[in-house]
């Protein structure tokens, strides 16, 4: 009898143990798995990584490389990279990407043989070199791309005047109606734009939904004649196409789909 009471003491001792063990290993499984990489207080887990990152890297032949990257929850990216100085459209690639085995650092597994290492941190990525290590010295900050607000509001939008710098991957240098060039308002009153295309006014109706979709309908214009007016149409079809935004304080980009990045704004302040 006394053996039996001390086997039984054993197992409601042992018992609880294992509960405690089953639900700590249940709670980790909440996690999101990446494969391949150790868990711990690093980057791929514990940091809001998906989004889009912006920046200007430098280039040792050209006036720096605008790059935008795009890093999606189902571990793939799209990347758009512009040339300053040497004129034609932005070079895109997209693809899957993959986590270093500390989760610290991603690589870009796409086409491209550019250097595809970035270290991963809170709102930003950083180039690494070809070892992949951090870049240092004076220009270390130059290689860092910052994560851009994509959950803008009508609240950040309206009453803002944004002048046209980017048109289909082309930088612009228009400087009319008083200086502003090509530029939109969103407008206080309902869901409406207005603004100037380079050769005449124009207004139309704008919508926000989840996910950062956004669509332009009922665009239409004054039918005046300048040499701008092929610009300014081309302009018109990005609204017509945009399907999807990024933004920030100072900065605006519509895109269409994944890897397509049809114009981008900056604010201007009065």
């Amino acid at each position: 009898m006394i053996r039996l009471l001390l086997i039984l003491t054993a197992a409601i001792m042992i018992f609880p143990g294992c509960k405690t063990r089953n639900k700590t290993n249940s709670a980790d499984t909440g996690l999101t798995r990446i494969t391949g990489i150790e868990y711990g207080d690093n980057s791929a887990v514990s940091i809001d990584w998906p989004g889009t990152y912006e920046g200007v890297l430098p280039c040792a032949d050209c006036g720096g490389i605008i790059t935008s990257i795009v890093l999606n929850k189902d571990m793939t990216y799209s990347r758009s990279m512009l040339y300053k100085g040497r004129g034609g459209h932005p070079f895109a690639d997209s693809g899957k990407f993959t986590w270093d085995k500390h989760g610290r650092s991603i690589r870009l597994e796409g086409k491209n043989s550019g250097n595809d290492r970035f270290l991963a941190g809170e709102n930003m990525l950083a180039m690494l070199d070809r070892e992949g290590n951090r870049i240092t010295g004076e220009l270390a900050d130059n290689y860092i791309l910052s994560k851009i607000n994509t959950g803008l509001s009508d609240d950040h939008l309206i009453n803002k005047t944004w002048k046209l710098i980017e048109l289909n991957g082309q930088a612009l240098r228009m400087e009319t109606e008083g200086g502003n060039g090509i530029f939109m308002i969103f407008d206080h009153t309902g869901q409406r734009i207005h603004g100037f295309g380079g050769c005449n006014q124009y207004s139309g109706s704008y919508e926000l939904t989840e996910g950062n979709r956004v669509s332009f309908e009922g665009i239409l214009a004054t039918r005046l004649a300048c040499p701008e007016l092929a610009t300014e149409q081309a302009f018109f079809d990005a609204l017509q196409q945009a399907d999807n935004y990024a933004a920030n304080e100072e900065r605006l980009q519509l895109n269409q789909g994944r890897g397509l990045r049809l114009a981008v704004f900056e604010r201007l302040k009065p």
